[in-house]
C-alpha cells in the first residue's frame, strides 16, 4: 500500500513538472508576441489607419460638452462617454491620470455622463455643478476622490438627495483646505441644460454601453487601451 502512495506521489511530481516547464515554454512563446503586438500598437500608422475605419460618433470631433480638462484650442480632442457608478469608467478616469497627464497641454478630454437610472441621475447633477461653479483644480481633485471610491456612499446607500451631496462637498472642501462661498443647487437652469444636451447626444448617437473612448470623432479601436494614446497624440 506505502508503495502504491509514493508511486501516486511521483507520478504527480512529474506531471506537474511536465506541465510547469510546458507553461514556461509557452510563456517564453507568448511574450515576443506581446511585444511585437505592443510595437504594432506603438505605430502611430498602424493606429491612425484602425482609427479611421471606427464608428464616427457626430459632434465629438469639436468641443460639445462643457465639462473639459486640458487644452481648449487642442485639435485633440478624447470624449470619454462615462457614468459616474460605472467601475470601468473609474479604471478609465484612473488611467487618464496616470498616463495622459503630461498630454494635457497637447490634448483636450471631454466627459459625457449618463446614468443607471433617473434617480442616480443626480450624480451626474452633483459633477456638472462641481465642474460649473468651482476653478478646475479643485474639481479635478473631487473628480478623482469620486471616481477612487466617493460615489460608492451615493450608489450603495441610494442616497439622492441634494443635502448628502453637500455634506461630501464640504468634506472635500476640508481635506484641501478650499474655501469658497458658494449656492448649492443642483437643479438650476445651467445644469439641466448641460444635462439635456447629454442626454441628446446619447439618444442620436446611441453609443456601446460605458465607457466609451472616442478620439476625434471616432470610438479607439479594439485592442487598444486609453494609455496607448500617449504614443499618438
Amino acid at each position: 500500500m506505502r508503495i502504491c502512495y509514493l508511486q501516486l506521489v511521483y507520478i504527480v511530481a512529474v506531471l506537474s513538472t511536465h506541465i510547469f516547464i510546458k507553461v514556461l515554454n509557452e510563456s517564453r512563446k507568448v511574450t515576443p508576441l506581446i511585444q511585437e503586438l505592443n510595437s504594432i500598437k506603438a505605430s502611430s500608422e498602424v493606429f491612425n489607419i484602425l482609427l479611421s475605419n471606427q464608428t464616427y460618433y457626430q459632434d465629438t470631433s469639436s468641443v460639445f460638452s462643457k465639462l473639459t480638462f486640458g487644452n481648449i484650442k487642442s485639435t485633440n480632442i478624447i470624449t470619454i462617454f462615462s457614468n459616474p457608478h460605472c467601475h470601468p469608467c473609474a479604471k478609465i478616469h484612473q488611467a487618464v491620470n496616470d498616463n495622459l497627464k503630461d498630454l494635457m497641454n497637447n490634448i483636450l478630454i471631454q466627459y459625457i455622463f449618463t446614468s443607471f437610472n433617473e434617480s442616480l441621475e443626480i450624480s451626474n447633477r452633483f459633477l456638472i455643478y462641481v465642474y460649473m461653479y468651482f476653478d478646475i483644480d479643485f474639481c479635478a481633485k473631487i473628480y478623482n476622490d469620486w471616481f477612487k471610491g466617493g460615489e460608492a456612499h451615493f450608489f450603495l446607500n441610494n442616497s439622492n438627495s441634494e443635502k448628502k451631496y453637500e455634506e461630501w462637498l464640504i468634506d472635500e472642501m476640508e481635506l484641501y483646505n478650499y474655501s469658497k462661498s458658494y449656492k448649492f443647487d443642483l437643479y438650476s437652469p445651467e445644469i439641466s441644460k448641460e444635462i439635456e444636451k447629454h442626454k441628446k447626444w446619447i439618444k442620436e448617437a446611441k453609443p456601446q454601453g460605458t465607457p466609451t473612448v472616442i478620439i476625434n470623432g471616432y470610438r479607439l479601436p479594439k485592442y487598444f487601451k486609453i494609455e496607448d494614446l500617449k504614443y499618438h497624440l
